[in-house]
Parts: C-alpha cells; sequence; structure tokens
C-alpha cells in the first residue's frame, strides 16, 4: 500500500512538473513574442524617429542653402550697384575734366581776344595820331592859304 501511494505521489509530483512546465514554456513563448514584439515596436518607432529627423535635417539645410543663395543674390546685386556707381563717378568724373578743359579753352579765347582787341586799340590809337597830325598838316596848310 506504501509503495503504491508513493508510486501515485511520483505519478501526481510528474504530472505537476509536467503541467508547470507546459505552463512555463507557453509563458516563456509568450514573454517572447511580446519581447519580439516591443523589440519591433522600438525599431519601427527609432526608425520613424530617424527618418523624421533626417528630414527636418533635409529641410533645414535645404532652408539654410536658400537663405546662402539669397545672400550671394544679394551681394551680386550689391557689387553690380558698386560697379554701376563707379561707372557713374567715372563719367562724372569725365563730365568734370571735359567742363574744366572747355573753361580753360574758353579763358584762352578771353585771353586772346583781349590781346587782339588791345592791338586793334593800339593800330586804332596810331591811326588816329596819324589822323590828327594830318588834320594839323592840313590846318598848317590852310593857314598858309
Amino acid at each position: 500500500a506504501g509503495e503504491v501511494k508513493l508510486k501515485e505521489a511520483e505519478e501526481a509530483w510528474a504530472a505537476n512538473l509536467k503541467a508547470e512546465k507546459a505552463a512555463g514554456g507557453a509563458k516563456l513563448k509568450e514573454a517572447k513574442e511580446a519581447g519580439k514584439a516591443k523589440l519591433k515596436d522600438t525599431k519601427e518607432g527609432a526608425a520613424a524617429a530617424l527618418k523624421a529627423e533626417k528630414e527636418a535635417g533635409g529641410a533645414r539645410l535645404t532652408d539654410e542653402k536658400a537663405a546662402g543663395v539669397a545672400q550671394k543674390a544679394e551681394k551680386e546685386k550689391l557689387e553690380g550697384q558698386v560697379a554701376s556707381l563707379g561707372r557713374e563717378l567715372t563719367g562724372v568724373k569725365a563730365a568734370g575734366v571735359a567742363q574744366k578743359a572747355e573753361k580753360d579753352k574758353l579763358e584762352g579765347q578771353v585771353v586772346s581776344l583781349g590781346r587782339e582787341l588791345m592791338e586793334e586799340k593800339a593800330v586804332g590809337l596810331a591811326q588816329k595820331a596819324k589822323l590828327e597830325a594830318r588834320v594839323g598838316e592840313v590846318g598848317a596848310e590852310k593857314e598858309k592859304l
């Protein structure tokens, strides 16, 4: 009777062990699947976050590139304005030089005309003196007559 009880206890214990082993295997399998699912979710979340970060970085880079292009265009525009002002200044300077040359030319003409006038005045005075002398001579001849 003791052996039968021992055998029944061993069988019950073996059955219990088998049930616990099956339950533990099921829990292990469930935990393993839950871990895989969590890993997959984490991996997908990290990939999505990385993609979003990459897109944001790309957009930021595009914005910075556009800002750089705009700055370059503004720089070129200002350089063009500087060149244009330089040409304008050169034109104004050339006009000033031309005006000075014209002024010098006119002053030279005034001086030349002044000399001519003085020469003509001297000739006129000489002629006047000759005429006055002639008038004196004619007057003296008239007196003689």
